[in-house]
C-alpha cells in the first residue's frame, strides 16, 4: 500500500504526489469513494432540518393541546431520544422550551390584540390553571400578563394622543 502525500501547485489546487508510483486511476477511485460519503452527510443534515421543521409545524398547529415530545416522536415514527437530540441541535432549544416560547409568543400577541381574560388565555394555551400561566409568564417576561397588556394599552393611548396633536 502506498502513502499519498499532497502538494499544492501555484494555482493553490491540491494534487496527489505520485512519486510513489500510485497511478491516477487509483486516486480517482478514492475520490469517487469519498464523494458519496460526503453527500450522505449533506443528506443527513437536510433530513435533520426537515425533521425539526416537521416538529415545529406540529408545535405551531397544536400548541394549544397537551403536546409532548413523546407524542411527536410516536407520530413521526422516531425514537424520543433521537428526536430530542436532533431538535436541540437544529433549534438550540429543547422541545419543551421551544413549545413554551411559542406559547408565550401567542400569549403576548393575544394580550395585545384581544380582550380575552387571563383565564381564557391560559386555557387556550393548555395551562392547567391561570396561576401557573401567570407564574410562568412572569418568569419568562419579567411581568404578569395583566401588566404586559396594560403596558401596550398605555403605548396605544400615547400613540393616539400624539397623532391627535400632530
Amino acid at each position: 500500500m502506498h502513502a499519498v502525500s499532497y502538494a499544492v501547485s501555484e494555482e493553490q489546487d491540491v494534487v496527489p504526489d505520485l512519486q510513489n508510483g500510485q497511478p491516477r486511476e487509483r486516486w480517482s477511485e478514492k475520490i469517487a469513494f469519498i464523494k458519496p460519503y460526503t453527500l450522505g452527510l449533506d443528506h443527513k443534515t437536510t433530513e435533520t432540518k426537515q425533521l425539526s421543521a416537521l416538529v415545529i409545524s406540529i408545535i405551531e398547529q397544536e400548541y394549544h393541546t397537551d403536546l409532548t415530545l413523546e407524542a411527536c416522536a410516536s407520530r413521526l415514527f422516531y425514537n424520543v431520544s433521537y428526536l430530542s437530540r436532533v431538535f436541540r441541535r437544529e433549534t438550540s432549544m429543547s422541545f419543551r422550551d421551544f413549545l413554551m416560547d411559542y406559547r408565550f409568543r401567542m400569549a403576548k400577541r393575544w394580550l395585545v390584540e384581544t380582550d380575552w381574560t387571563i383565564k381564557e388565555l391560559s386555557e387556550r394555551l393548555a395551562f392547567k390553571n391561570p396561576q401557573n400561566f401567570i407564574r410562568s409568564f412572569r418568569k419568562q417576561e419579567g411581568m404578569t400578563p395583566g401588566q404586559y397588556r396594560q403596558m401596550f394599552e398605555q403605548r396605544k393611548k400615547a400613540k393616539s394622543l400624539v397623532s391627535a396633536i400632530g
